[in-house]
């Protein structure tokens, strides 16, 4: 494996009373710079806790993480602190932005973590959001909203883009347009990971990963991944 992700008998495991879970158990893994990903599992088959992993919020229980040439399964706690601040964007099934501040606000909240940041003018724009600049998460409808968290992610260049269901609160016209927000930010070579249960999401991947009881079951380059607006949604 030569990728730009490198995960290498990963295992996460929990323990609840006397009991231990192995939330990911054994997971070789390898993704390429600027692929966009999609994971598909039920629930609990270990796709969020790799997300987790990957975006270094959780630390493994043993294996390797290599992002480029750094295995972040070796940073401590100030290592992974600022992982996340200057390599990695989240966004989420839920928006997670401020209702108090404006749209472009919202966007340069990230300056409170990273210097490494675009003008947010120029990133809203590139959403279509520029317009909306000045008004408050309320007057945005939910796709609106969700792309003000896009926005945000995508303001400090991340090397690596986690969303964990990014569409899972939006109709499917809204999600659509989200997507090609995201097929773009692969494009321009960020990697873009998709964690969901969606499976017509898979059509427009370039790699789709199946897990199941904290297992890798396929790992897939899709070699004629489908353009957006020819999935049947």
């Amino acid at each position: 494996m030569n990728g730009f992700i490198e995960l290498k008998n990963v295992k996460k495991t929990y323990v609840v009373g006397e009991q231990k879970f192995n939330a990911l158990d054994g997971v070789d893994l390898s993704i390429n710079k600027g692929e966009l990903v999609v994971v598909l599992g039920p629930s609990g088959a270990g796709k969020s806790t790799l997300l987790n992993l990957l975006g270094g919020m959780d630390k493994a229980t043993s294996g390797t993480i290599m992002i480029g040439d750094k295995d972040i399964a070796k940073y401590n706690d100030k290592q992974l602190t600022a992982y996340r601040a200057d390599d990695v964007g989240f966004i989420f099934q839920f928006y997670n932005i401020m209702p108090t501040l404006t749209v472009e606000e919202n966007v340069n909240l990230i300056k409170d973590v990273t210097d490494t940041t675009k003008d947010a003018k120029d990133v809203l724009d590139s959403v279509g959001l520029l317009k909306h600049a000045n008004k408050f998460p309320q007057e945005l409808s939910g796709g609106e909203q969700q792309r003000v968290s896009i926005a945000r992610a995508i303001m400090k260049s991340p090397k690596l883009l986690l969303c964990d269901e990014p569409t899972g609160a939006l109709d499917s016209g809204t999600g659509v347009e989200v997507l090609k927000l995201l097929k773009k930010q692969s494009t321009d070579g960020e990697t873009v990971i998709i964690v969901t249960h969606n499976a017509l999401i898979a059509e427009i991947a370039d790699r789709v990963i199946k897990i199941k009881n904290g297992k890798v079951v396929s790992n897939e380059h899709n070699n004629n991944p489908k353009n957006i607006d020819e999935v049947k949604w």
